[in-house]
């Protein structure tokens, strides 16, 4: 009895692997970027109250 391919050819598979590893290579470069984004806005946020209190303290100086 003559065997029938029921799989993919390996030219198939390895695009469908491909496939499947950019989308999970993208979907994680897209996390790493969105957490890059948050821990800027972080230091972001934390520049302008130092920044912020550096000004106060000047103000205070130059008062007295």
């Amino acid at each position: 009895m003559p065997r029938v391919a029921a799989t993919k050819s390996e030219t198939e598979w390895y695009e469908d692997w491909d496939d499947d590893v950019l989308e999970r290579t993208y979907a994680r470069a897209v996390m790493e970027l969105e957490a890059l984004e948050r821990r800027l806005r972080v230091h972001r946020g934390a520049m302008q109250r130092l920044k912020a209190e550096i000004v106060r303290r000047q103000v205070r100086q130059e008062g007295i």
